[in-house]
């Protein structure tokens, strides 16, 4: 007689859908590096016309005046709005992935900024202040 075998008799039964997650998702030492070069660029980009001004001052070039000084006034101060951006991102991302809503990317801007963080205490009841 014929005798119905499962391949997976063998093996034990794995959970398919972690593994995949676990395989597309990069490494922390990964993670940390693109957060880092993203530091970077960003800094790179808000003090890279001040530096050009600087050493093109250095050698002797005469720069008009407009050409880097209003790029270093309208870009300096972006600089913690790009790091702000950098931050962020992830705490954005895992709120737009949520299951539980189908938030646009603003909502999910608003969500991530005003959230306290993963393990924190948000209820506020008797006993839950500072003790005296």
């Amino acid at each position: 007689l014929l005798k119905c075998s499962s391949s997976k008799t063998d093996k034990p039964a794995t959970n398919s859908r972690a593994q995949q997650r676990k395989r597309k998702r990069p490494s922390n030492s990964r993670l940390v590096l693109y957060k880092g070069v993203a530091y970077s660029c960003s800094w790179l980009l808000s003090w890279g016309s001040v530096f050009m001004t600087y050493f093109l001052g250095m050698i002797g070039v005469d720069v008009p005046l407009g050409v880097l000084f209003y790029p270093i006034t309208f870009v300096l101060p972006l600089q913690g709005l790009f790091n702000l951006a950098i931050y962020m991102h992830p705490k954005i991302l895992a709120a737009k992935r949520s299951k539980r809503e189908n938030l646009s990317w603003w909502k999910a801007f608003e969500k991530a900024f005003w959230s306290k963080g993963v393990g924190k205490n948000k209820k506020k009841g008797v006993g839950s202040g500072p003790r005296v």
